[in-house]
């Protein structure tokens, strides 16, 4: 996780030295207000770069308005083109290295013009035309926008999340509450998007003259990875002598992954059904607990499980090879049984042993009397 700001024509000034010496790594600069330059672009941009931060942009888009494409679809394209090609221009020339984000809102007076699909739509288009000229595309839009308005399974693009946990009094870095520890639907929410979820902003009350900016509030985020990490695959680490259980027959059921991402969700596990471990992976924070990724084999086939500390399923020794689970009590009764025949066994070869000897004797007997 790093720490970033946000800025536009608001903050009026910036000193990013100070901005750099106060811990932010990244700082997102409002490029375009639909196809129009953000006033201060020019400044905040190569400042940025100056003071050797990484450079991310975002442009505020206006194409899904109804008062600019009257509930058309094919008017918000046109817009949605122009407003994307102001936004990239501007990034390519100041060289940003960070995300390129589509800023989704809408202002006081304003309303939607477009439905749930069709809005996704065209920001997983706006977003490809952002990647396809060699940014690294996002999209920035409150919790609730994001719920409401956006299929985020469709979508195929990064999600920059803003969700004021504790508005008007927003904490600084410092006192902010760690996103595996958000409360309520919220935390659930944003916990949920995963890897989806690259960046959450969190505060926008206060701190301006803390991070160099001419206002007294700033936005600030945390930036949750940067572009190309989220490309970097999960390393997994062999494991043998272990096995996956599951232990909970009601939700939450213990699941199955076609990768190590709780969007892709393949399946459930059977009730105290135990399932061999072939490699762990890494961690990731999911309702408030840190969760462990494993590898496991399931009808046959190698998926992916995420073992978390409530319980629903629980990583184990596996019996050793070759040793069948038995009861000793069993093997003891047996034992007994096999000593008790045997002595039983050796009495009647006693007995017979003297029932030869006896005969024998009498044919030796008889023998004599004939001579």
């Amino acid at each position: 996780m790093e720490k970033a700001l946000d800025i536009s024509r608001w903050q009026d000034t910036l000193d990013a030295d100070a901005a750099r010496q106060a811990g932010i790594t990244t700082i997102l600069c409002r490029a375009v207000y639909g196809t129009g330059k953000d006033v201060r672009w020019d400044q905040f941009a190569p400042a940025v770069k100056a003071a050797g931060l990484r450079l991310g942009a975002y442009g505020f888009a206006t194409w899904h308005y109804k008062s600019v494409n009257s509930g058309s679809t094919g008017a918000a394209r046109a817009a949605m083109l122009a407003q994307t090609d102001a936004l990239v221009a501007l990034a390519l020339d100041a060289g940003a290295d960070s995300w390129v984000a589509v800023d989704q809102e809408l202002e006081a007076g304003q309303s939607m013009g477009l439905d749930r699909a069709a809005n996704t739509a065209l920001l997983a288009e706006s977003c490809e035309r952002i990647r396809a000229a060699g940014l690294h595309p996002c999209v920035y839009c409150s919790a609730g926008w994001a719920d409401a308005r956006i299929d985020t399974a469709a979508l195929e693009a990064p999600l920059w999340i803003a969700w004021y946990y504790s508005d008007p009094a927003d904490p600084d870095f410092g006192g902010c509450t760690p996103l595996e520890s958000l409360p309520g639907k919220w935390g659930d929410y944003l916990r949920g998007l995963g890897r989806q979820l690259c960046a959450w902003q969190f505060g926008r009350i206060g701190y301006g003259g803390q991070y160099g900016v001419g206002s007294a509030n700033v936005d600030r985020d945390w930036i949750c990875y940067q572009p190309g990490e989220e490309e970097t695959p999960m390393k997994f680490e062999p494991v043998a002598g272990k096995q996956l259980r599951c232990t909970s027959a009601e939700n939450p059921k213990c699941e199955t992954f076609n990768s190590p991402d709780i969007n892709d969700s393949l399946g459930v596990l059977e009730l105290d059904e135990t399932y061999a471990v072939t490699a762990r992976g890494g961690t990731m924070q999911l309702a408030g607990m840190t969760g462990t990724w494993y590898k496991i084999i399931a009808d046959g086939a190698e998926v992916f499980c995420l073992e978390l500390p409530d319980g629903r399923c629980v990583v184990e020794d596996a019996p050793a090879a070759g040793t069948p689970a038995v009861d000793l009590t069993e093997v003891l009764a047996a034992l007994a049984r096999i000593e008790k025949n045997q002595s039983a066994q050796g009495k009647q070869l006693t007995a017979l042993g003297e029932k030869i000897t006896a005969a024998g004797a009498a044919l030796a007997g008889e023998g004599a009397a004939d001579g």
